[in-house]
């Protein structure tokens, strides 16, 4: 977070910033994803 006072120094006005850093790395963790799959997936009838 900053302030920026010379932007709007015309008006005596000040602009405050905001921001933030994101990353997204697909391959960080490969074995932390999965396919479920198989019989007891089934959903039970007569119950």
């Amino acid at each position: 977070m900053r302030v920026l006072p010379e932007v709007l120094s015309g008006t005596l006005m000040v602009r405050l910033q905001v921001y933030n850093y994101a990353a997204f790395i697909p391959n960080r963790y490969a074995v932390s994803t999965s396919i479920v799959n198989g019989t007891g997936c089934v959903v039970q009838t007569g119950y």
